[in-house]
């Protein structure tokens, strides 16, 4: 949350220049960035599961 909230902070002053649109967008950024990665790790565990499901099925399907 810290790193998300310094991101949108730099973001919302190299954008605006204005102090408060930045730190309004540095907590967008702190709620946002963990969201988003917490989405993404979840989808790459999924696909994760889903080829070794798949490489599993090959191999039983190999075998027999």
């Amino acid at each position: 949350m810290i790193i998300g909230f310094i991101i949108g902070f730099i973001l919302g002053l190299l954008f605006t220049g204005n102090l408060f649109i930045a730190f309004a967008s540095g907590v967008i950024g702190a709620i946002l960035i963990p969201v988003i990665l917490f989405i993404l790790s979840t989808l790459f565990a999924i696909l994760a599961a889903v080829l070794v499901l798949i490489i599993i099925l090959s191999i039983v399907r190999f075998i027999f």
